[in-house]
């Protein structure tokens, strides 16, 4: 199964456009950002679009937080259903998206 970069280049059309994931968690957006200068720098590409999304809330454990250190059995439907229906308060963990696009001056 391709990562979510080369879906989402051709879903945008972008077939046959370089495309790869970054799974860096909380430093992908810094990590992005200095890749992406770096190949602009190395004249490596003139365009860069950096596409970031995040969704953890709905999978926290709600009631059973040992599940995060030693696996078990899966939550209940009602935990399931519970952390589902607490997933708006749970910025602290992360959930969001966003875009920029980066392009070297020449590019236009």
């Amino acid at each position: 199964m391709p990562g979510s970069a080369p879906l989402l280049g051709a879903k945008l059309g972008a077939v046959g456009v370089p495309a790869l994931d970054i799974r860096q968690q909380c430093a992908a957006m810094i990590y992005a950002l200095q890749l992406s200068d770096a190949l602009l720098a190395a004249g490596s590409a003139s365009r860069i679009l950096v596409v970031g999304a995040e969704a953890h809330a709905g999978f926290m454990p709600w009631s059973n937080w040992e599940l995060l250190d030693e696996p078990g059995p899966p939550p209940s439907p009602e935990a399931w259903k519970r952390a589902n229906d607490h997933r708006a308060l749970s910025v602290i963990f992360g959930d969001g998206a966003g875009a920029f696009r980066a392009r070297t001056p020449a590019a236009g």
